[in-house]
């Protein structure tokens, strides 16, 4: 599933992102309607959102573990741009941890250390959250419009989130079963 507002609606179309083809296939929020994308393929990584500003919709893109490049194909024209950026062996956690409404490249190392590189100045910075074990769980949970660090690790049989609120700071809370999927 890579469900995100793809027409600029203000709703999550139904879309499922098909590695085998490199078939996006969107279902409209507007008329059910279906539209069948060509974007990626093999062993790349879905990462929608919207990676270039200023129409409010979601871009298709993908992160490609083999060459470290993350690519978008933009929604207003459906121009493709890539950009190099992570190393062997890390784990894609892009957001927009700036909360310019535009997508930041973010790599979880092995070790747990966060790299993010900023979409407008270009600046990388590292924040050191987490362990390398624990299972990523960004999103907004201060609601004020950035992409928040969150970590879930299974301690004594449960989940625990540990969450690096943006406006708030620190926060944990227990919340799921050991064997209970994570979605982010």
């Amino acid at each position: 599933p890579v469900s995100e507002d793809y027409d600029g609606d203000g709703i999550a179309e139904i879309a499922i992102y098909r590695p085998t083809t490199g078939q996006w296939w969107l279902r409209s929020s507007i008329d059910g309607s279906v539209s069948v994308y060509g974007f990626g393929g093999g062993s790349d990584l879905p990462v929608p959102g919207r990676w270039v500003g200023g129409d409010d919709r979601a871009d298709l893109a993908i992160y490609r573990p083999s060459s470290r490049q993350w690519w978008s194909r933009a929604s207003a024209n459906g121009a493709a741009s890539v950009l190099n950026f992570g190393a062997a062996g890390d784990a894609p956690v892009p957001g927009d941890y700036d909360g310019d409404d535009v997508m930041d490249a973010a790599v979880r190392k092995a070790n747990g250390q966060n790299w993010w590189r900023d979409s407008g100045s270009g600046a990388v910075a590292v924040v050191n959250f987490g362990l390398g074990t624990d299972t990523d769980a960004t999103g907004d949970y201060d609601g004020d419009g950035q992409t928040d660090w969150a970590k879930v690790r299974v301690q004594n049989g449960n989940l625990v989130w540990y969450i690096l609120q943006s406006t708030n700071g620190y926060a944990q809370q227990t919340f799921g079963l050991t064997n209970d999927k994570i979605v982010p």
